[in-house]
């Protein structure tokens, strides 16, 4: 320790302490009550603080902290004082510096010696300023964009009736003249491009109405068996034109829903209309009303079509996204049938899931929450319990196969997974979880998944979850729970299933990204 300008310095290898850039050192000197003690500093203090000297006084120091954090911080420093054993968690405070602006300091210290550090955070914090300066910017432009579209499809639509109306017409005088048969062709193909992009326009609309926030619920109690029976009727020439099989299975009419008919019908009528359009011809679309062991109702449609990727699905789910495929390339629409799926299932605070096998078929579950459904027994209990029905693939639950399955195959399931050790070590990820939980694999194999993968699922919830199932032994099937992963900016809401591995004392997570 050398002494400049009067006051103690530490050297900042004193005690274990190192100065790096950016952090200086400081310990408390002094006995008796706190006006008496003094804060000897490292040599970066002066620069750090912006005040030369730095405050030899606790006092000092918390003057030139705004008055609106004065009381704070003076409280935190009283703490260091008192318990120097159990000291308080570190503090966050702005200082004023010589250009009249604020240095944003983070104040910690270490137990058991009245010392610690303070580290500048300026730059980290006004970075975060900015980006979420950038986010509400973002989030106007959006905004403004869907607005626009919405306005711009509403214009659209009416002149376009207007042309449809007119090729009917051309059409219905045409048969009475000699040239007719010429007209009339003329007039079917303006009016089946005008109706295809009238349907354009339309799912616009929907969507951009969507991300405007202004698509509004219109709830009431209704049939669930009237909403299948309505989808089946605007559909079925449909799919027979394409010799598609539509098979519509109805739930009891005694079994109601609770929510908006017609959006929850223009849902139903885009999951039908993507399995028929991407069917080939002999194939089949079923559609059905299912209860989940939990009492969620939830709308489920399968189809034998062409399938979709793993990798693919989040494309497929993109508003105007076209997943590459030779054999999807011919179909024709704007990209927004899954979307607006899973907008109004959002609107009903619910979600849709995509199971789906390339060369086999695609499965979407549209689940609604259980205070949605009312049955003869009156309004099932909420619970998130019983949901493996999202966890099955090609009619088998994911966790009896997953331990047998490679790398490749792993990789190739639309569903998270994550093999964990008795300390939550991870042995094996897929391609799947690595992908929505934007965490590559050589960060995350080999680490710990509750405290350097993943430190929000460090809860009783989560990791309680996980030691009870390995303190309770195996179980052949965990419980399905709901989890909020707070992203910055997205908090991203998923079911969860944890499942005994086959090797004792390993935990298989398995994740349903919403």
């Amino acid at each position: 320790m050398d002494m400049i300008a009067g006051q103690s310095r530490l050297d900042p290898h004193e005690d274990g302490l190192l100065a790096t850039a950016g952090v200086a050192v400081w310990r408390l000197a002094g006995t008796g009550t706190r006006p008496s003690w003094r804060i000897d500093w490292s040599d970066d203090a002066d620069r750090i603080l912006g005040a030369s000297p730095a405050p030899a006084l606790p006092s000092d120091l918390v003057r030139i902290v705004p008055a609106s954090e004065r009381t704070r911080f003076a409280d935190w420093w009283a703490e260091v004082v008192l318990a120097p054993d159990a000291p308080p968690p570190p503090i966050e405070v702005k200082v004023a510096d010589a250009a009249g602006g604020f240095r944003h300091l983070r104040f910690a210290a270490a137990p058991g010696g009245r010392a610690g550090t303070v580290l500048d955070v300026t730059g980290p914090r006004l970075q975060a300023i900015e980006l979420e300066a950038l986010r509400q910017r973002a989030e106007e432009a959006r905004h403004a964009k869907a607005l626009f579209l919405a306005n711009m499809s509403h214009e659209l639509r009416t002149p376009l009736n207007a042309v449809i109306g007119f090729a009917e017409l051309i059409k219905a005088e045409a048969g009475e003249s000699a040239a007719g048969a010429g007209l009339i062709d003329y007039a079917n193909d303006i009016s089946f491009a005008g109706r295809h992009l009238l349907d354009v326009l339309s799912d616009c609309l929907d969507f951009a109405t969507a991300q405007a926030g202004r698509l509004a619920l219109e709830d009431d109690y209704f049939a669930a068996c009237d909403l299948l029976c309505d989808a089946e009727r605007l559909l079925k020439a449909r799919a027979a034109g394409s010799r598609i099989a539509l098979t519509v299975e109805l739930p009891p009419p005694s079994l109601l829903l609770r929510g908006d008919r017609r959006r929850l019908r223009q849902a139903l009528v885009n999951l039908i209309s993507n399995g028929v359009k991407y069917t080939a011809g002999g194939g089949t679309v079923w559609a059905s009303l299912q209860l989940l062991a939990d009492g969620q109702p939830c709308l489920v449609v399968s189809d034998t079509g062409v399938g979709i990727e793993a990798k693919d699905l989040p494309l497929a789910l993109a508003p105007f996204g076209r997943v590459a495929n030779p054999l999807t390339q011919e179909r024709e629409g704007a990209g927004l049938g899954l979307p607006i799926a899973r907008s109004i299932a959002e609107l009903h605070g619910g979600n849709l899931f995509i199971n789906s096998v390339p060369g086999v078929g695609t499965t979407a579950f549209l689940a609604l929450p259980v205070e949605r459904v009312l049955t003869p027994g009156g309004v099932a209990k909420p619970t998130i319990a019983g949901l493996q029905a999202f966890f099955h693939l090609d009619g088998r639950h994911v966790g009896e196969v997953v331990d047998t399955l490679d790398q490749e195959a792993l990789d190739a399931l639309p569903i998270g997974t994550v093999l964990l050790d008795s300390r939550g070590t991870v042995l094996r990820y897929n391609a799947a979880e690595e992908r929505l939980a934007e965490r590559p694999a050589e960060l995350v194999l080999g680490r710990n998944f509750f405290r350097e993968v993943a430190p929000c699922t460090f809860t009783p919830d989560f990791f309680g979850r996980f030691e009870a199932m390995l303190r309770d032994g195996a179980h052949p099937a965990g419980a399905v729970f709901s989890y909020v992963f707070p992203f910055p900016g997205r908090p991203t809401k998923v079911l969860v299933e944890l499942r005994a591995g086959a090797d004792p004392g390993t935990v298989w997570v398995l994740v349903r990204w919403a």
